[in-house]
C-alpha cells in the first residue's frame, strides 16, 4: 500500500471511529446538552471577551488573569466567536473538536498501516475504539484537549518523520514544537519525556542527538518568549493555573491526588495496552531489546505527568 493510498484510508477510518466513539460516549453519559463542560464555559467567556476588544479577562473592565489552560485554544475560541458569535460557538467547537479527535487518531493509523500486520492492526484500533475518556474529553467536552492531544500527536509524528524519513525542512519541528508549546503548559515535561523516549529506542545517533538539541532549544527560546509575554500582560511569569493548583494544598495531598490520577489512567485507559505488550515482553529475545526499556519510560512519563 502506497502513502498517499494508505493515508486516505486512515483518514476514512479514523473519521468513522471518531463518530462512533463521540455517538457512543455520548449516549452513554445520557445524552445531555453539547454545551462543554463547566470549565469551558469559562473559555467562552474568555473568547467572547477577546473578541470583543476587551482582551483576555474574565469580566469586561476587570483584571487580566489567565484563567484557561491553553492561549492556542483561546485565540482559537476568540476567532471562532468573530466568525459565528455566540449563537454558534459550541457548535462549531464541537466540529472543530471532532476534526482534531478524528486527525489525532488518523495519524496513529497511519503509523499503524503496514507497520503491524494483521490482527495486531484490528487489535490496536479496537483498543482506540475502547478509550471513552478520550473521545468524551476530546470531542464533548469542547475544553483544550482535541487542540492538546492533536499538537501532541503531530510532535510525536513529525519525530517519527525526522528520524525514518526526514521531514525534508529544518523548520516544521520548531513550529510544531511552538504551537504545542502554545497549547499547553504541560510541554514542558511531556515533549522532553518523548524525545527520551525516542532517545531510548533509536539510541543516540547523529539525527537523534540533532533532533533533542533542536526541540530543546527552541523551547527553552518558546518557554522564555511566553514568560516574557505573562509577565508583560498578566503581570506574573507562571500560569495562574499553576499558583491555583500548586497553592491548593499540601505536597502529601498533591501527592495522592496524582497517584489517584494515575490509577484511573491504567484502571480505564491502558490496562489493554500493558495487556496487550506483556507477551511482548516475556517472548523478548533478549534484554538487549528496546521494548522494555520503551514500556517502563512511558509508564514511569505517566507517572511523572499524574503527579
Amino acid at each position: 500500500m502506497n502513502a498517499g493510498s494508505s493515508a486516505a484510508t486512515s483518514a476514512k477510518q479514523s473519521l468513522v471511529l471518531t463518530a462512533a466513539g463521540l455517538i457512543g460516549v455520548y449516549l452513554l453519559i445520557g445524552g445531555p446538552p453539547l454545551v462543554g463542560a463547566e470549565d469551558a464555559n469559562i473559555g467562552f467567556r474568555y473568547a467572547r471577551n477577546l473578541a470583543e476588544g476587551h482582551g483576555l479577562v474574565f469580566n469586561p473592565g476587570g483584571e487580566t488573569v489567565e484563567g484557561f489552560t491553553s492561549l492556542l485554544w483561546a485565540f482559537t475560541m476568540g476567532a471562532v466567536y468573530l466568525v459565528v458569535g455566540a449563537g454558534g460557538l459550541e457548535v462549531a467547537l464541537l466540529m472543530i473538536s471532532f476534526f482534531l479527535t478524528a486527525f489525532a487518531l488518523g495519524c496513529v493509523l497511519w503509523v499503524l498501516h503496514g507497520r503491524v500486520r494483521g490482527p495486531g492492526y484490528w487489535v490496536a484500533t479496537a483498543w482506540l475504539a475502547s478509550l471513552a475518556g478520550y473521545f468524551l474529553w476530546s470531542g464533548l467536552t469542547l475544553m483544550d484537549v482535541a487542540i492538546w492531544s492533536a499538537s501532541l500527536t503531530v510532535f510525536v509524528l513529525a519525530i517519527y518523520l525526522r528520524i525514518h524519513r526526514d521531514l525534508g525542512t529544518r523548520w516544521h519541528l520548531p513550529v510544531i514544537v511552538v504551537a504545542l508549546s502554545l497549547a499547553r503548559p504541560d510541554t514542558l515535561l511531556v515533549a522532553p519525556a518523548i524525545v527520551c523516549v525516542a532517545l531510548a529506542v533509536y539510541g543516540l545517533g547523529p539525527e537523534t542527538r540533532r533532533l533533542a538539541i533542536e526541540v530543546g532549544g527552541t523551547m527553552i527560546v518558546a518557554t522564555v518568549a511566553l514568560i516574557g509575554f505573562r509577565i508583560a500582560y498578566f503581570g506574573y511569569p507562571l500560569p495562574n493555573t499553576y499558583y491555583l493548583k500548586l497553592g491548593g494544598g499540601s505536597k502529601a495531598e498533591r501527592l495522592a491526588m496524582g497517584a489517584s490520577r494515575f490509577r484511573d489512567v491504567v484502571g480505564y485507559q491502558l490496562w489493554p495496552f500493558i495487556v496487550l505488550t506483556l507477551p511482548a515482553l516475556l517472548l523478548a529475545r533478549s534484554m538487549r531489546s528496546r521494548l522494555p526499556l520503551l514500556i517502563a519510560m512511558l509508564c514511569a512519563g505517566q507517572v511523572a505527568f499524574s503527579i
